[in-house]
């Protein structure tokens, strides 16, 4: 049997059909992603890396940067786990950038358009405030890159208050929070 010149052409219109079907996916899918990158947040790019589960390193303000998985983030800051004893709360408007720690399998930067939702401001004073009964031990780190340590006594809306880890007496240590880049949490249970 001999095919007729009817069935080529259909054979090449289908196939021209498919080939702007794919092209026309093509464009599509570029352009939901040029929109996402539009679109984009810092917290939403941290919520994405958070749910892939990879590690991360964030360059903090003050010449720093800390290495760790996702745990949380909010509008005003994300949570870190650096290890199994320890978390740190970086504050969202000292991160300098953000990317993929070196891993054997690479993931995909997320997009980052995600819309972060939390109850109240998900400020680091907010969130040391649910651990004051745990009286965690902190290392604070401040934007200009000095730093104090101490166990956390209280928090409030923008001062937390250290019991002073550096002196041989206790001494109360108030910490403004607006100068704060992150605290490295120690002794808290993130359930």
């Amino acid at each position: 049997m001999t095919t007729t010149g009817s069935d080529e052409l259909d054979a090449a219109t289908l196939a021209g059909w498919r080939t702007a079907e794919r092209a026309g996916n093509r464009a599509r899918q570029a352009s939901l992603g040029r929109q996402a990158a539009e679109q984009a947040t810092l917290a939403g790019v941290l919520l994405d890396l958070g749910e892939q589960g990879v590690p991360v390193v964030v360059d903090v303000l003050g010449g720093h940067r800390r290495v760790g998985r996702v745990l949380a983030v909010t509008p005003a800051c994300v949570v870190l786990c650096l290890d199994a004893w320890a978390q740190a709360l970086v504050d969202l408007a000292a991160v300098r950038c953000v990317r993929q720690a070196p891993t054997r399998a690479r993931g995909a930067l997320g997009s980052g358009d995600r819309v972060v939702t939390s109850i109240g401001d998900g400020s680091i004073g907010e969130v040391l405030g649910g651990l004051v009964h745990e009286l965690p031990e902190l290392h604070v780190t401040f934007i200009d890159g000095t730093s104090e340590h101490g166990t956390l006594a209280s928090a409030g809306t923008d001062v937390v208050v250290l019991s002073s880890m550096a002196s041989p007496t206790t001494s109360l240590v108030h910490v403004s929070l607006r100068t704060v880049a992150d605290v490295v949490v120690r002794g808290a249970s993130w359930t």
